[in-house]
């Protein structure tokens, strides 16, 4: 699932990325990576407060993340 989000979500086609992304993330809810991307995903698609969410608990999950200073910049972006 998450290798087919992550083509999806390079080709454009970030509905069907999201749609896999959820189906991933409720399988491995404390995945990480699905959180990270899930945050990217809503953001492409405009979704900012969801994406917001997906990149808080991303950052809850892994509050030692090497690319936290970048997405505290993100979540400051969309708030």
């Amino acid at each position: 699932l998450i290798g087919l989000a992550w083509i999806n979500y390079n080709e454009d086609n970030s509905e069907t990325a999201l749609s896999l992304y959820k189906k991933a993330s409720e399988l491995s809810p404390s995945n990480t990576f699905i959180r990270k991307q899930l945050g990217y995903v809503y953001k492409k698609l405009g979704q900012a407060s969801l994406a917001l969410e997906a990149f808080q608990v991303y950052l809850e999950l892994d509050p030692n993340a090497p690319d936290k200073v970048e997405i505290q910049a993100i979540i400051q972006q969309l708030k």
